[in-house]
């Protein structure tokens, strides 16, 4: 434990066959808000419907959960994470009909892909050597990434910098990393970051206002604590990453994860940290360096109750980013400010990331995708979505209204037939529902899976406004054909739109 070496714990607890505390609890939690819960996978699937013991709980488990000695354990941590969630926040699992813990923990691998860069196989051995607070908080992430793509997000976690973008970039030169940057056009172009620190005997508070151009930018939901308030800034697009707060008044483990939480962060990340009451009573040495990794040269001069404030970067040198101190009785610190230019950085980013030559290949088209105005937060969201089996309001009486219209409802070789599942089944029947995620479940990628959710809310949508149309009552809805003709038409328009507006070469055949 000491060595923090959680994929031998989890598969040491797999091999002596260990329950975690409160599990029955935490499913009971889940299946009395009409949440069914399932373990394991295809024909080992399982599903529970009502309360076990414990003892039968662990055995269903243990049984179902055996093609990793790992995942039996991994399942009853995310079993305890989701009832936790549910008790505090069941918003963030509207849509979701079941909890389905396979692809909770495909959700999960996908995120650690995304972020880190690697294929499946090491986003597995990423995600089991995650430490219970790195999982419940990547878990949460996974669930928040919801209500990601319209606002600034609201992330649960620490440990998984966005950063990761980055390294997904190759050009082929500085000048073709500068022209690729110029089409960001929708991207904020300014960022105002600024902070003041009182202690407990200079006003007790903490302030951070961010401004990205000129329009303000508040940190929904979070309250500002005792110790080191954090807020974590992508420099790419301004947007907020992280917010935590750490209490190294009372405890050493705080300052050594708000050290792990510095380590785990790319350089160029913007770091906001501000005291408030007292931030150094348990501040380890390790956290000081974190600290000074961001650029501050005043950490060391940081004692009871003094104020602080710091508008740090990750990788900066000493002394050369924002920062104000002063000492527990002389009042709070002056109120420090930074002005960031996101397109300078971005070009800066772009620049530098050709010259290290992080990837091989592709480096237009990365760069291209990267400077979208969604920034891959649609992609995001639908691989989360997919792989939760996250659908929208009213979705499966919609479904059977286009289907009550149509022979049946075709997907590949898989067939929702029309009779006699609209006569035998209604629109808000559980068992319809389950018999259309079936039918989803036949398409393995979870953002095509949800492409294809997003696709019959459409006919259905189309057929609500325009009633003149009328579905053919003796054909089928065969969504690939149409996902096809959708995609090949969008290409189509989007390359030409990119080489008429911005006059970046697209070959439309290989993009």
């Amino acid at each position: 434990m000491h060595l923090k070496q959680w994929s031998i714990v989890r598969q040491a607890a797999g091999l002596l066959k260990k329950c975690v505390n409160n599990l029955a609890i935490n499913v009971s939690d889940l299946l009395i808000r009409l949440k069914p819960v399932t373990v394991g996978f295809g024909g080992m699937e399982y599903f529970i419907t009502s309360p076990v013991s414990p003892v039968v709980l662990v055995e269903i488990i243990y049984k179902h959960c055996a093609s990793d000695v790992r995942e039996a354990p991994l399942v009853q941590e995310v079993l305890i994470y989701l009832g936790s969630f549910i008790r505090s926040s069941s918003s963030m699992f509207d849509g979701i009909m079941r909890i389905r813990t396979h692809f909770f923990i495909i959700a999960m691998r996908e995120e650690i892909s995304r972020i880190r860069g690697c294929d499946e196989e090491e986003a597995v051995e990423h995600l089991m050597q995650l430490s219970p607070f790195e999982m419940k908080s990547l878990l949460g992430q996974v669930l928040a990434a919801h209500d990601q793509t319209t606002s600034l997000p609201a992330p649960l976690t620490h440990n998984l910098s966005s950063q990761f973008r980055w390294r997904a970039i190759h050009v082929n030169s500085s000048e073709s990393a500068l022209r690729l940057s110029e089409m960001g056009a929708n991207l904020p172009t300014e960022l105002v970051i600024s902070a003041q620190s009182g202690g407990f005997h200079s006003g007790n508070f903490s302030r951070i206002d961010i401004t990205r151009d000129g329009q303000p930018q508040p940190l929904r939901g979070f309250s500002f604590g005792r110790g080191l308030n954090v807020v974590i800034v992508d420099p790419f697009d301004g947007s907020v990453l992280e917010r935590a707060t750490f209490d190294t008044h009372i405890s050493q483990e705080e300052s050594n994860e708000f050290a792990r939480l510095v380590e785990w962060l790319d350089p160029g990340t913007i770091v906001i940290i501000v005291v408030k009451d007292d931030g150094a009573e348990n501040l380890t040495d390790a956290a000081r360096l974190a600290c000074e990794s961001l650029g501050s040269a005043r950490v060391r001069e940081l004692f009871h109750r003094d104020s602080w404030c710091l508008l740090g970067e990750k990788g900066a040198n000493m002394g050369s980013v924002p920062e104000a101190h002063m000492r527990a009785d002389a009042g709070p610190t002056e109120t420090v400010q930074r002005v960031v230019d996101l397109g300078s950085k971005r070009r800066s980013v772009l620049a530098s990331t050709a010259a290290m030559g992080v990837a091989n290949g592709g480096g237009q088209r990365a760069a291209a995708t990267l400077l979208l105005p969604s920034q891959g937060r649609w992609l995001r969201r639908r691989k989360n979505d997919g792989a939760l089996n996250r659908v929208p309001k009213d979705f499966y009486p919609k479904v059977w209204k286009v289907l009550s219209q149509t022979k049946g409802i075709l997907i590949g070789k898989e067939l929702l037939p029309r009779d006699p599942t609209v006569s035998e089944k209604t629109p808000e029947e559980f068992n319809f529902a389950l018999q259309t995620e079936h039918l989803l479940d036949v398409i393995p990628d979870p953002a095509e899976r949800q492409i294809a959710v997003e696709c019959l809310m459409v006919i259905s949508s189309l057929g609500e406004r325009n009633p003149e149309l009328q579905l053919s009552g003796e054909k089928t809805v065969d969504l690939v054909p149409i996902i096809r003709d959708a995609i090949t038409r969008f290409w189509d328009a989007w390359v030409a739109e990119q080489q008429t507006t911005n006059g970046f070469p697209v070959d439309a055949s290989t993009g």
